[in-house]
């Protein structure tokens, strides 16, 4: 999160050919969110299916409502509001439709607006688990065909990459965060929850423990800062796609790493108060550093919002608590009510 509120704010701007900058971009933070929420949410679905023998559809919905949506729709009613009264000017007025109805993933290039384009990822995590939920409950206990539906769907994932950028024309800004190809690090998350479950004491285990898993998984990590050795390559899309794919694939073999050392340094570290608290605010510092920052802290022509950078960061800093304690916990207390294993 930390990661998309800087470039957002325009520390990279003028770095962008650096070698290092996918280590550290927005997108790449965006990226290491999706491996997470795969991970964490499918680690849950499996838990509640070993201890119930079903996963209830319902209560995952209703769960994830309540997270998600109250603050969603926050944010774009004050946005909507902004733009009745004439502060802030979209770049095309559909595209606030588009945003109010999960889809901003697939707006037109024409409709494309600073001011809600965070909004993607969120699309894409509604759009994939209002479907993966299925995928589940029809593949398990078959613990080999759940690992062969995940690998196939993240290669289809890929290949409807390639298929998008060679054949297609079509009038979109960022065609890999269409759901159907962003969803493979979604996926990769999803894949390594499986992992976690059933192979923690296996061989699988045991390598993830090991210095071998934390080196693989620091080396696919910055798979994309090793184009800049080979500028040939760099400039082809379908390489660059392919690296920040391994990317996301050694994010999620790092995230098994720290789940089977517990008691290393950098769980320590991790776990820090600050840090903790970042996390738990996390949801509200993506939602609002795209009101107050944008894609970028530049204002569009002829409108007032948003506000210089400096003062958007500020603005950050103290909405997104204050959003916490006072809005959204009032909903994510609700959520005990669609527990697993309660009736919805």
């Amino acid at each position: 999160m930390i990661a998309v509120v800087l470039t957002h704010y325009g520390l990279y701007e003028g770095h962008e050919q650096a070698a290092l900058l996918p280590l550290v971009h927005g997108i790449t933070g965006v990226r290491v969110f999706f491996v997470l929420s795969g991970f964490l949410i499918t680690r849950l679905l499996l838990q509640e299916f070993e201890h119930s023998g079903d996963i209830s559809y319902a209560n995952f919905i209703a769960r994830r409502a309540l997270r998600i949506f109250p603050l969603y729709f926050l944010f774009l009613a004050l946005v909507t509001l902004f733009y009745w009264f004439g502060w802030w000017q979209p770049q095309g007025d559909g595209g606030l439709l588009y945003a109010w109805l999960y889809a901003y993933n697939f707006v037109p290039s024409q409709l494309y607006d600073p001011l809600l384009a965070h909004t993607w990822s969120l699309a894409v995590e509604e759009h994939f688990y209002l479907l993966w939920p299925f995928a589940l409950l029809w593949l398990l206990p078959k613990e080999q065909a759940l690992v062969r539906f995940i690998v196939l769907a993240a290669l289809a994932c890929l290949l409807s990459y390639v298929v998008i950028v060679r054949g297609l024309a079509l009038r979109t800004p960022f065609p890999e965060r269409m759901t159907f190809v962003a969803a493979f690090s979604l996926l990769v998350g999803c894949l390594a929850a499986v992992a976690a479950q059933y192979r923690a004491h296996g061989a699988f285990g045991r390598w993830c423990r090991s210095a071998a898993g934390l080196s693989v998984a620091t080396l696919l990590f910055a798979a994309p800062t090793l184009l800049h050795a080979v500028p040939e390559l760099a400039d082809r899309v379908l390489v660059r796609y392919l690296a920040v794919s391994l990317q996301s694939v050694g994010v999620a073999v790092f995230v098994l790493w720290l789940l089977f050392n517990q008691r290393s340094r950098t769980v320590a570290l991790l776990e820090t108060g600050p840090l903790r608290y970042i996390g738990t605010i996390s949801y509200g510092i993506y939602v609002w550093q795209g009101f107050f920052l944008a894609v970028s802290p530049e204002r569009v022509a002829g409108s007032a919002w948003p506000p210089s950078a400096a003062l958007g960061l500020l603005g950050i800093a103290v909405l997104a608590p204050l959003s916490y304690h006072f809005y959204e916990r009032r909903f994510l207390a609700l959520k005990q009510r669609f527990a697993p294993g309660s009736r919805a």
